[in-house]
């Protein structure tokens, strides 16, 4: 269940506790939980929710996963901004890039999606998401979102997506923030995906190895899976 917790210095932060809830409680609680962070930052949750709900009818799973990163990545913002200082992230950016990272996923059959063993061919379609969804939202008129959405595989050792080096320094902040919370969601949540266990039982060594300058966001990330205390 998400739950907030407050903090001495002021900042808040949307914390992560696991316990046994069936598929379809723990959807209504994400989906409670994305409309009151709207509430708080001032954001359009319902659109948010309408939007990105045609994932759940395509994979029911990148859905959860979806909203997830959505309340990762506009904490972590929150969290960068008023105990880091780190003012090249942006909330509302945070907000919508997380929930649409993969809206571009709609175009890749679901066949595929579920594919237990990745050939060149999956992989190629699988990638395509990010061009496809950057396309799919500066159509609709949010074009920085489309630019976190098209950035957010661009910090890892296999970069594909946008160039950072054509975008503004907020827009690159807020991507690696959405970079980092995916890629954090899925360690810590797939247990069919690509990581070992002993990665994803040490969650918070593996994000800062993966993503270079990130320690203080991986200690951060790794607390709200153990109680939700802040990390200065």
């Amino acid at each position: 269940m998400w739950v907030v917790r407050a903090h001495p210095n002021g900042c808040w932060l949307w914390a992560c506790t696991w316990g046994p809830s069936s598929q379809s409680i723990l959807c209504v609680e994400l989906e409670s939980s994305v409309e009151a962070l709207g509430r708080r930052i001032g954001a359009d949750a319902c659109l948010l929710l309408r939007t990105v709900a045609p994932l759940g009818e395509h994979n029911f799973e990148m859905y959860e996963h979806s909203l997830r990163v959505c309340l990762l990545a506009t904490s972590l913002a929150a969290h960068a901004n008023s105990v880091l200082g780190d003012r090249c992230i942006d909330l509302h950016l945070a907000f919508l890039g997380g929930a649409w990272h993969d809206i571009g996923k709609l175009d890749v059959p679901n066949s595929v999606l579920r594919a237990k063993d990745f050939g060149t061919k999956e992989r190629r379609a699988v990638r395509r998401h990010v061009s496809t969804g950057f396309a799919r939202v500066a159509l609709a008129g949010y074009y920085h979102v489309a630019e976190v959405v098209g950035l957010h595989h661009a910090f890892q050792a296999d970069p594909y997506g946008l160039d950072p080096r054509f975008c503004s320094p907020v827009v690159v902040g807020t991507a690696k923030v959405v970079a980092v919370c995916d890629f954090f969601d899925a360690l810590t949540t797939r247990t069919d995906g690509p990581f070992a266990p002993e990665e994803r039982a040490r969650s918070r060594e593996t994000v800062a190895r993966s993503f270079p300058g990130s320690e203080q966001w991986a200690a951060w990330l790794a607390s709200t899976r153990t109680g939700g205390r802040a990390v200065a």
